[in-house]
């Protein structure tokens, strides 16, 4: 009869000779993988999908925030929405503005924009001079000057 304790000696030993075999195939297993990710698409995708859930799954495995955020876009955006409700723009707008060039970069970290308390006034007030306008930066309005000079000063 086989008790408990057998069982465990068992699994130990096991353990070690895999530990063993693992350590002494492991270039070659790394090798193959890595050429295999290369060269296979499907099996790429299926990595990449792999490793997107598992981040989800553990955000202790996200990278550490880049200094001086404090704030998410959309924080940002709720905070100055809260303060004058007529603010309609939506994130993916600024996002587009920032990739476009019209206004400063955003912060994109891990897949999320951020912005510092000073970044977030800036765009407060300049939401806040534009919105309601169609053309925004090609207008002739002096307080719409200001407010884009405004924003790109001191990002």
């Amino acid at each position: 009869m086989i008790t408990d304790k057998d069982q465990n000696v068992d699994a130990d030993a096991k353990k070690k000779a895999y530990d063993k075999w693992l350590e002494s195939n492991r270039e070659d297993l790394n090798a193959k993988r890595r050429e295999r990710y290369a060269n296979d698409p499907e099996y790429r995708e299926q990595v990449l999908v792999r490793a997107r859930l598992n981040n989800r799954k553990r955000p202790d495995r996200r990278k550490p925030l880049p200094d001086g955020v404090d704030m998410t876009l959309k924080e940002a955006l709720d905070n100055i929405k809260l303060q004058d409700p007529e603010v309609k723009t939506h994130s993916s707008v600024i996002i587009g503005w920032s990739k476009n060039g019209l206004m400063p970069e955003i912060i994109n970290h891990d897949g999320r924009y951020y912005l510092t308390k000073k970044q977030a006034v800036k765009l407060g007030v300049f939401l806040k001079a534009v919105k309601g306008r169609k053309q925004i930066f090609n207008a002739s309005d002096t307080e719409l000057s200001k407010a884009v000079s405004n924003l790109w000063s001191g990002w």
